[in-house]
């Protein structure tokens, strides 16, 4: 018996339920080694190595990098300072009409939109994920209401990493994706948007959709 039929006979009294004390002796009675059948005993246990993958190949949702929590806390922050300065030009006169401080009344209005902000911005953060599936890009985000983005492989025309001053300074990047019809390279052109990504993952993520998005449009020709 060569040593291909020796692990072909484990491999079938494995299949019939024989332990391996049991093919192990049964093998000693023939006149095999026990050297050797130890070691084919061993090598038949040993499970085949996993396949190459790619950071992304996994399934399940990922979440952004946990810096990303300050990228919507600062967002947030702008977003609303506008509103704010209308605001105090609308109450200036109430409140000074009331005898009540506007110095005062500002500060307390900075701290509570400084809580109310961080408080949105990690929600922001917890809610918003993305998925590179078999077929397509997808996201989930928003905190009352959800959103969900799907984006076929084949439909991404360019993808784009960009860094503004918060990113450069949190050491992040954002990862812009365009599709036919979204033309350009500027933000608003994006159909596919992930804030707050690290620079290698960003890097790594672009270079993986470019990836699909070609195999994508093969199978269309």
């Amino acid at each position: 018996m060569s040593n291909q039929q020796l692990s072909d006979y484990i491999k079938n009294q494995t299949e019939k339920g024989k332990s391996k004390e049991e093919i192990k002796n049964s093998l000693l009675n023939a006149g095999w080694k026990e050297n050797d059948v130890n070691e084919a005993l061993g090598i038949f246990d040993q499970a085949p190595p996993p396949p190459p993958s790619t950071p992304f190949s996994s399934t399940g949702l990922k979440q952004l990098d946990p810096k990303a929590t300050w990228v919507f806390f600062f967002s947030s922050v702008m977003s609303v300072i506008v509103g704010l300065f209308f605001l105090f030009l609308w109450l200036g006169p109430v409140l000074s009409a009331a005898e009540i401080g506007v110095p005062t009344i500002s500060l307390i209005f900075i701290l509570v939109l400084l809580l109310l902000s961080y408080i949105w911005a990690k929600l922001a953060y917890k809610y918003y994920r993305y998925e590179l599936a078999e077929e397509d890009f997808r996201k989930e985000y928003g905190v009352i209401a959800k959103k969900y983005t799907t984006i076929p492989y084949e439909r991404i025309q360019n993808i784009n990493v960009q860094r503004g001053i918060i990113d450069r300074i949190l050491g992040l990047s954002s990862l812009k994706i365009f599709t036919a019809g979204t033309g350009g390279s500027g933000s608003a052109g994006a159909e596919g948007l992930l804030p707050g990504l690290s620079e290698k993952v960003a890097e790594e993520l672009r270079d993986e959709l470019s990836r699909r998005a070609r195999k994508g449009k093969g199978r269309g020709l």
